[in-house]
């Protein structure tokens, strides 16, 4: 269990650095200390920019540990999807008394071995996520604790990531002061946070739309199958305003934001808009249908390039529906309406009890520290212990995934 632990976490994204600390209640909640975020791009041409991700580390952990009192010395990290790729594990081990039945360090073992498991020379695993257990009589169950068996085989999905990726961020990481306890993956944390009840164990699309990003990630049940990070947003809905009507940035935003409708067969009344900063005296008065077919447009497109890449992978057909969230569309009404009339699936916007938990702008990084403060088998999941600096960087990342399950 891990009440009592106080977790750090921080979210890269393309376009802000974020960090959230928190306690592990009795009742295994998340109790926030501190939160704090800066806006910023930390990724140029989808590379790592160090001269931007180092001074907003500096800073978002220096405004952290002003408010809260604490030192901070690691932290877990949360990465684009599109950053890390999913291989599907099975790795099988002896139990040691099948009359006694299955032990935790039975479970521990085959968890340890399945660190081992051959992936391609450019890669490193970052996280594995036990799915399901199989007995020795072909029995599939998610927990074998106490069962009668003399192996068991544990189904995984193990994250992995880009070495040099990691080496980077890790360097990064290390110049602000920070060890990285372990990383997780930005889909499977929405997955954590959106969903919860039945939604768990349906076969389902996560959209997170974010306002320069989206996130897209593949559930089946419990298998964690697909996640990718597309470079559009509600920032694009934005641009797109302003560039067709010659208006500021500021400008079309505050329209998006009053005339927040993703359908024009809904507008009541078809008012005119003053335009305040056209370079054009033609175009300084337009209909409210005018602002809504660009929002409707823009997330007809959004919609129409992640439904394109999901048929390609073949996985759209195991996709019985889609939770939709994300600041980028959630004050858009009928945003759900294109979805599904795009995606030909039931759609739904999120409606998780978490969403009450904490402003926004940090569900993601709520879900991260949820993520780990419930991960099933592990032994520690405090952030308040540096790791050992002789060790090669990307045997640190490996151990500490290990780590995770030593008792």
């Amino acid at each position: 269990m891990a009440i009592g632990d106080i977790i750090v976490g921080v979210d890269v994204s393309y376009s802000k650095v974020s960090l959230l600390m928190g306690k592990v209640d009795n009742f295994n909640q998340i109790q926030i200390i501190v939160k704090t975020s800066k806006e910023c791009r930390p990724y140029e041409n989808n590379e790592i920019n160090p001269n931007v991700l180092i001074p907003a580390l500096e800073d978002v952990v220096r405004e952290a540990e002003e408010e809260s009192g604490l030192k901070i010395h690691s932290t877990y990290v949360s990465i684009p999807g599109d950053k890390t790729n999913i291989i599907h594990g099975e790795v099988t081990k002896s139990t040691n008394d099948k009359m006694s039945g299955v032990t935790i360090r039975d479970v521990i073992g085959t968890i340890i071995e399945t660190t081992a498991i051959q992936v391609p020379e450019n890669q490193v695993i970052i996280d594995i996520i036990p799915d399901k257990f199989r007995l020795d009589n072909n029995v599939v169950v998610k927990d074998p604790l106490n069962k009668k068996s003399e192996s068991i085989t544990l189904l995984s999905q193990v994250i992995t990531s880009e070495k040099r990726y990691i080496e980077n961020l890790k360097k990064i990481f290390d110049e602000a002061k920070l060890v990285i306890d372990t990383f997780a993956s930005d889909a499977f944390v929405d997955r954590v946070f959106y969903l919860e009840g039945n939604e768990l164990n349906e076969n389902v699309l996560v959209l997170n739309v974010q306002e320069n990003e989206t996130e897209a990630g593949i559930f089946l049940g419990n298998s964690y199958v697909y996640s990718n990070t597309f470079k559009f947003g509600g920032n694009d809905i934005t641009n797109n305003i302003s560039y067709i009507n010659g208006i500021s940035y500021e400008e079309a935003e505050k329209l998006k934001q009053t005339y927040n409708l993703a359908l024009k067969s809904y507008i009541e009344n078809d008012n005119n808009i003053q335009l305040t900063t056209s370079m054009s005296n033609e175009q300084n008065i337009i209909k409210i249908s005018n602002i809504v077919e660009i929002i409707e447009a823009s997330i007809e497109d959004m919609f129409m390039k992640v439904n394109k890449e999901i048929k390609r992978t073949g996985l759209k057909d195991y996709v019985n529906g889609i939770i939709l969230c994300g600041s980028g569309i959630s004050s858009i009404m009928k945003s759900d309406v294109i979805c599904k009339v795009v995606f030909n699936l039931p759609v739904k916007y999120a409606t998780s009890k978490n969403l009450y938990a904490i402003e926004e702008e940090y569900y993601r990084l709520y879900g991260l520290l949820k993520y780990f403060s419930v991960k099933p088998y592990a032994k520690k999941v405090s952030s308040n212990v540096s790791m050992k600096t002789n060790e090669n960087i990307l045997n640190k990342v490996l151990n500490k995934v290990k780590e995770f399950f030593y008792s």
